[in-house]
């Protein structure tokens, strides 16, 4: 899915990667994903709905859960090598999951993605890559973000 996704842009829509080196994507140290006997989207989803005090968007939040699956070949696919132990992939489990789901390399799975999506999202035109500024608002239209506030640390 997310191979696609990154071939699916249109060359006319521009994509911005912000590599600042903080915030939090390179803090992120695992994400979830159902991997363990037992373990699936549905539960996933039931966990997150219930965890977020059944707040969450419905279809955005089953896209998320059904498209977890799909993260692991994809994150292979340009280099990511996951914890393992054995043969299961090592995860933790999160607060409030009926399962161990947050699977990653070490702490620092954050920082090893946004490296390794850099270079490929570097050899697209209509791609730009900014090292020194944070965002720090959204900006929406019609209640879909078409914009960003950001501050540039230079």
């Amino acid at each position: 899915m997310l191979k696609k996704q990154l071939k699916m842009i249109p060359e006319d829509k521009r994509v911005t990667l912000l590599n600042t080196g903080r915030g939090a994507s390179p803090f992120i140290t695992g994400y979830n994903v159902p991997v363990r006997k037992g373990d699936s989207a549905e539960k996933m989803f039931e966990d997150e709905f219930t965890g977020g005090s059944r707040q969450a968007d419905k279809e955005l939040l089953k896209t998320l859960c059904d498209g977890s699956y799909e993260t692991i070949p994809f994150l292979k696919s340009i280099g990511f090598e996951f914890d393992m132990e054995g043969e299961e992939y090592r995860a933790r489990q999160p607060i409030g999951s009926s399962y161990p789901r947050v699977v990653g390399a070490g702490n620092i799975s954050g920082k090893i993605i946004v490296d390794l999506l850099a270079p490929i999202l570097a050899e697209r035109k209509n791609c730009s890559q900014y090292n020194t500024i944070r965002i720090i608002r959204l900006a929406k239209k019609d209640g879909k973000v078409c914009g960003a506030l950001g501050v540039d640390k230079l």
